[in-house]
């Protein structure tokens, strides 16, 4: 490893000089589609950053975010970059005591805000002993230097070659557990794993990705705006997140790539089947048989038919629309199976925000449905001492990737990476023949039953997700002696399928599954609930916050 690596800023610089007329950002206002070449965009960029300068902020100054998705989020992003500071991105939903302890724990002296966010930040920011500075984007002062930037680009300063430690971002991430931890990722953090993703080859110029994702996470802020920004491809935003709108963006903007959490997928898969089911009986049974057929070949020899049975469909996204990016949580393999009966085809991959996030995915002409795919360049992976006298164990990394520290580590508890390098990362997986990743849950999930047992939810609730009205289903150990699942009913799978009764028809379902499984993995009751059940941003299960909605 070199002593030394060039900075975002400067990545970003090179591009913005290589494609200055592309389109650097395309996004929906005033009820039309606008967009700003890569040269409007850098000019953007050195403007705040002057301004930042005039607000003091200097090299190692903390600088928050607390907005949503907006190419303004993204010029704040890079000036912060320019000035040589170190970015703090916070989630546009948090409350004011939570943006008032990341304000106090980063000890930001500046921090941007949108509309939407200014009253909850300025609050967050009242009275604190570092004194932070409030920034909205819809200020007359800021708008000013966005609308006022000049079209011909001017270059920034250099910045000389960065120290391989030195920090770009702290993203204070709750997760499943609630515990605000302060990731911190360098410069070398950051493009290394931007780099080993572009290496791979499963992204390529004429792409444009479109962002679905809250960018003050990695998934997002690495995969889809450091990747555009430093590659020269343009970032699209869509109209809004639901179904047919963004369907229609996706279309509208020639977005060839999708990046995504399995909630989006389900959402899209929702929309799909809809189609099909509002067909004539006659033509939704063709439809019906066709899906299968098309499943069975493109599982057998790997020939994709379904694009051309179900091309109505594939014109909703577009003729250029080429594949599907998921991670941030698990997809389940039903539904990756049945998005490729359709035609299309989804990736997954596994990351975490202490890896900048990407360590591996499926590479797009050998997937392995249930994986989450191969190490990405420069990744290694290791299985520890298998768990519990199980195959699997828990899964190490090791590369350039992995993050630098927690902000104030005597104070955060989270992973640890040993004397040797590794991060342990607490999940539960093994890899076969192929050097196939495969996650099977998480080491602090694991239940323990007072027979002796140990039980990983995420098999059982893979198991029991075969039900049809299973629309959502973790499932807790009760007295630790038997399992007891909640359970969110798909109402609407329910109607279609005329069924009046629901939970006996749970009971029923649940005793047909439960028949096929090991005595210690039977559910022995469950909960019906009408809510979705809690998740973090990104899709997973919070195990602790469902646990208090009772047994």
């Amino acid at each position: 490893m070199t002593n030394s690596v060039e900075s975002i800023f400067t990545l970003f610089s090179r591009a913005a000089i290589e494609f200055s007329d592309k389109n650097a950002f395309v996004y929906f206002k005033d009820d039309k589609w606008q967009n700003i070449s890569f040269a409007e965009f850098y000019n953007k960029v050195i403007h705040i950053a002057h301004y930042l300068q005039q607000k003091g902020a200097v090299e190692g100054s903390k600088v928050a975010i607390c907005a949503e998705n907006m190419p303004e989020w993204c010029a704040a992003y890079l000036a912060i970059m320019a000035v040589r500071a170190i970015a703090v991105p916070m989630d546009p939903e948090l409350g004011v005591e939570e943006i008032k302890r990341i304000l106090i724990s980063s000890g930001a002296s500046i921090a941007f805000a949108s509309s939407y966010t200014m009253d909850r930040v300025k609050d967050g920011a009242l009275g604190l002993t570092n004194n932070v500075d409030v920034i909205s984007f819809a200020s007359i002062e800021f708008r000013d230097i966005w609308e006022g930037s000049q079209k011909l680009l001017v270059r920034w300063r250099d910045i000389p070659p960065l120290s391989t430690e030195e920090t770009a971002s702290i993203i204070f991430t709750s997760g499943t557990t609630g515990q605000p931890k302060g990731v911190m990722l360098t410069h070398l953090n950051i493009i290394s794993d931007g780099k080993a993703f572009l290496d791979s080859g499963i992204i390529n110029r004429s792409d444009s990705m479109i962002c679905v994702l809250p960018l003050y996470h990695t998934y997002a802020f690495t995969v889809n705006f450091f990747i555009s920004i430093t590659y020269g491809l343009t970032f699209n935003f869509p109209i809004a997140l639901k179904g047919r709108e963004l369907l229609r963006s996706i279309k509208e903007t020639r977005t060839t790539v999708l990046v995504a959490v399995p909630r989006i997928f389900e959402m899209l898969l929702h929309e799909i089947d809809n189609k099909i089911d509002a067909l004539p009986f006659p033509q939704r049974m063709i439809a019906l048989g066709l899906k299968i057929v098309s499943g069975n070949i493109r599982k057998r020899i790997g020939l994709n038919i379904g694009k051309k049975f179900f091309s109505s469909i594939h014109d909703e996204f577009g003729s250029q629309f080429r594949f599907s990016f998921s991670g941030g949580a698990k997809l389940m393999p039903e539904y990756i199976k049945r998005f490729d009966a359709y035609g299309f085809t989804i990736s997954e991959g596994y990351g975490l925000s202490e890896t900048s996030p990407i360590v591996s995915f499926n590479p797009l002409e050998k997937r392995k449905i249930g994986s989450v795919g191969k190490p990405i360049i420069g990744a290694l992976i290791r299985i520890a001492a298998p768990v519990n006298g199980r195959d699997d164990g828990e899964v190490l990394v090791k590369g350039p990737m992995v993050f630098k520290g927690y902000y104030g580590a005597n104070e955060q508890p989270g992973l640890l990476v040993d004397e040797e390098g590794w991060l342990h990362t607490g999940d539960i997986g093994y890899m076969d023949e192929d050097g196939y990743l495969y996650i099977t849950g998480r080491l602090k999930d694991v239940i323990v039953l007072s027979s002796g047992k140990n039980v990983y939810p995420e098999d059982v609730e893979l198991k029991y997700s075969s039900i049809p009205i299973i629309k959502e289903i973790c499932v807790l150990s009760k007295n630790s002696k038997t399992l007891h699942a909640i359970i969110a009913a798909d109402l609407e799978k329910a109607g279609v399928l005329q069924i009046t009764d629901i939970e006996e028809y749970m009971k029923q379902q649940i005793n047909v599954v439960s028949h096929k499984l090991p005595q210690y993995m039977r559910i022995s009751g469950f909960t019906l609930i009408s809510e979705p059940l809690p998740k973090t941003r990104l899709g997973k299960l919070k195990r602790y916050s469902i646990s208090k909605l009772g047994i």
